[in-house]
């Protein structure tokens, strides 16, 4: 085997080490003190209808992630290139959540979505761009959220927050574009192989900003997706009986969904219970129900991806027969 595979699986291996290691670390700190008793009454008392009611906005979520990442696709693909249909698009996105959800983080779902576009004739540099550019816009959904509910959290943290929304606005905008106008202070180095991919990276989100109809659709579907995810964790806190408000959850959630994209821990598991545990005491809710809700939230798309796999093998076995 070449040094350089065998390196490189070495530090797959470091890196997954060091996130179980930061995983356990954060559900040790946050499990100290809590009483496994008043978990075990808290779940036997549990709302069933509005678990299911919860469980069903995660399908909702998942349905607007795919249904934006294919168009998308659709924006940046070239006039005469094949594209997917809507129900490729959802069966793909379908399989990366379980990636995404259900394994420790060896292979990404991000990885598999650009490897199942590809497949179905997407070429792979347009592949990798859109699923790029789909984590950006989720992202910026993110931030709007919230910039948006930001001065609530500043009541509830105890400062004033409206004085920072203007410059957070301003850097927002300059970032953006920066990063369109790249390409005029990278031109002379677009021989080089990496400075010609942040290029012709840049070039495809040109093509969905020159469709701003598609472009704000896009972002539209992204905030509603993040919307159903926190109106999906109200109503798990309502199941569990916990005194929290609608717009608590969309304040809250965002920035732990923030958290979570780091690279830190498997899955977000962790670092979404510390955020969970350290937001919610800020509003008076105790460390044991608010654990209980992080685990469930985390659980809600564990449980809705894991059918997910079994599409996973149906793909890989209709994929070998035709080769």
């Amino acid at each position: 085997m070449p040094p350089m595979i065998t390196q490189l699986r070495q530090s797959k291996f470091l890196s997954l080490m060091a996130k179980a290691a930061l995983t356990l670390a954060a559900f040790w700190l946050v499990m100290r003190g809590v009483d496994l008793a008043h978990l075990r009454v808290m779940l036997l008392r549990q709302n069933p209808a509005l678990v299911a009611s919860a469980l069903a906005l995660v399908i909702v979520q998942m349905g607007l992630g795919a249904l934006r990442w294919r168009m998308i696709l659709s924006a940046i693909t070239p006039a005469g290139q094949a594209m997917m249909t809507r129900r490729e698009a959802l069966r793909i996105y379908y399989i990366s959540s379980f990636f995404s959800c259900c394994l420790p983080g060896a292979v990404g779902g991000d990885v598999v979505r650009v490897f199942l576009a590809r497949s179905d004739h997407v070429s792979l540099p347009l592949s990798i761009h859109s699923v790029i550019i789909d984590r950006l816009i989720a992202l910026i959904a993110l931030g709007v959220m919230v910039l948006l509910t930001l001065p609530l959290l500043g009541k509830v943290m105890g400062f004033n927050a409206l004085p920072l929304l203007p410059p957070i606005t301003l850097a927002a905008i300059l970032g953006l574009w920066a990063a369109l106008h790249i390409d005029k202070w990278l031109s002379k180095w677009r021989n080089v192989y990496p400075v010609a991919w942040v290029l012709y990276l840049t070039g495809s989100l040109r093509m969905l900003l020159a469709r701003p109809g598609v472009s704000i659709l896009s972002l539209i579907f992204a905030l509603i997706a993040h919307s159903c995810f926190c109106l999906c964790g109200y109503l798990l806190a309502e199941s569990l009986n916990i005194q929290i408000t609608l717009l608590q959850c969309l304040t809250f959630i965002p920035l732990i969904l923030l958290a979570v994209t780091l690279p830190v821990s498997i899955g977000g598991w962790g670092v979404r219970e510390a955020g969970m545990v350290a937001l919610l005491a800020l509003i008076g809710v105790p460390q044991a129900p608010a654990l209980m809700l992080s685990v469930q939230l985390g659980l809600a798309s564990v449980i809705i991806s894991l059918p997910a796999g079994l599409l996973w093998l149906a793909y890989r076995g209709g994929s070998q027969r035709s080769a």
